[in-house]
């Protein structure tokens, strides 16, 4: 990607985490406890699709079953469709019907090549992302625990 079109990804990104979808919701529960009250709640664009990610990882049955996202032969299947969807929800709130989610080769790699400011964040140790970065401000929206977790 050329740095013009690097930009251009990323303000995207960064639209759809301040855009409330006007197509899903979230359901969410108020505390962790599984009698806690539940309600659906807008939520962003990214925040739905990363919502739809959460409950496809999510562990089913309790211990000792793996999440279908993740951990099955339905990995690469689940992620493409992951993808696809995030792409078109972008394309619905920007109109620009070209915006797709690139393709990143870690093959042969140590270092982490999109791990800059420009891009996702360079990490200034601890886990948190440098100020300079369009994502240091991005923050977890809503409660997404749902049952017992």
């Amino acid at each position: 990607m050329s740095p013009r079109e690097q930009e251009t990804f990323i303000q995207r990104l960064d639209l759809s985490k301040k855009t409330l979808s006007n197509r899903f919701v979230i359901y969410v529960s108020e505390r962790a406890s599984p009698r806690s009250r539940k309600y659906f709640r807008r939520a962003s664009v990214y925040d739905t699709a990363n919502y739809m990610h959460y409950l496809c990882a999510k562990s089913i049955g309790g211990r000792g079953i793996v999440d279908y996202a993740h951990r099955s032969p339905l990995f690469l299947v689940w992620h493409r469709m992951w993808n696809i969807h995030l792409e078109q929800e972008i394309r619905n709130i920007t109109g620009d019907d070209s915006f797709s989610i690139p393709f990143w080769s870690w093959v042969g790699k140590s270092q982490c090549d999109v791990c800059t400011n420009k891009l996702f964040g360079r990490n200034e140790g601890g886990g948190q992302i440098m100020l300079n970065s369009i994502f240091r401000s991005w923050r977890v929206r809503g409660i997404v625990r749902v049952g017992t977790e």
